[in-house]
């Protein structure tokens, strides 16, 4: 469309595309930058030193308002900003929040932004930082579904304990996708005493950003709900192991970030994006890692 109004001849006016815009259909979306011409809402909430709140949203380009940031939490050596809700862009409405300020991953410290790789991020401290996402236990079905696939953008810290997503059940019914004390990327689901455990045999390092792109039910499974795991655009190899059968109804909890369980598994990493759909996107892997990856350059 030609804008010919109010003096302005010539100008192209074009529609802002995001990743859901063009691979929809997500159960949910987090991210630090805009992912849908259609959602008008902000990317997070964000507390500062006083307690005061408020929505930041996104600029021109789609990427994290940092002035607003700014200008909101200071940007003095005192000035704090923690996040307290990180909105769903999927349409479906599944924020994840933490009302506990202690809980709650920061964004802004000593009045700078926490950037990886010269973008904003949100720190999980390994203490006690952790954002649930409520009401979704009934609808993210990649909590028991073999068709699901799960994408993070993060930088983790260390690489023991380092949980990307879990349920908030607690010991022996989880879901988690995290990093263990040997430096491995793991993908499990348990419950009931029935687990089933994707191990990433390559080895993931601390202080290094990663895009992790998690399929379900790839051709090759043999084993129920068995995973494939990429990361920055390389499958890993894997070992399997099944010591049961997953009940469906037992596997379905409220999901939260930055970790698994209701006492343990908190993570240490920062975070940029987590995508979340409830079918396999194997046939659309490549172009998603690829608007990530040029969005992010983790690669």
């Amino acid at each position: 469309m030609i804008l010919a109004t109010h003096g302005i001849i010539g100008s192209q006016i074009t529609q802002f595309v995001g990743l859901l815009d063009l691979y929809p259909s997500a159960a949910a979306a987090y991210s630090l930058r805009r992912l849908s011409g259609t959602y008008s809402g902000k990317a997070i909430r964000v507390r500062r030193t006083n307690l005061d709140e408020i929505d930041i949203g996104f600029n021109g380009l789609g990427e994290l308002d940092t002035t607003a940031l700014l200008a909101f939490t200071g940007t003095g050596v005192l000035d704090n900003g923690f996040v307290t809700t990180w909105y769903d862009q999927s349409g479906n409405a599944y924020n994840a929040s933490q009302i506990t300020a202690l809980s709650q991953p920061q964004i802004v410290s000593a009045g700078v932004i926490l950037n990886v790789n010269s973008k904003p991020s949100l720190r999980f401290d390994a203490i006690n930082d952790r954002m649930s996402i409520l009401n979704s236990a009934s609808n993210l079905k990649f909590l028991h579904s073999d068709l699901s696939t799960i994408i993070t953008v993060n930088r983790p810290n260390s690489t023991n304990g380092n949980a990307l997503l879990g349920s908030n059940a607690g010991t022996g019914s989880n879901v988690g996708f995290y990093l263990n004390g040997t430096t491995i990327l793991q993908h499990v689901i348990s419950s009931g005493g029935a687990n089933i455990t994707i191990n990433n045999t390559s080895s993931i390092s601390a202080n290094i950003q990663y895009l992790n792109f998690v399929l379900g039910n790839p051709a090759s499974a043999t084993l129920n709900e068995r995973s494939l795991i990429y990361i920055n655009n390389s499958t890993v190899n894997q070992n399997n192991t099944n010591s049961g059968t997953l009940s469906t109804a037992n596997s379905r909890f409220d999901v939260q970030i930055g970790a698994y369980g209701s006492n343990g598994g908190i993570g240490d990493a920062n975070y940029q994006e987590l995508i979340i759909y409830p079918s396999s996107q194997s046939a659309n892997r490549l172009d998603i890692q690829n608007n990530i990856n040029g969005f992010y350059s983790i690669y």
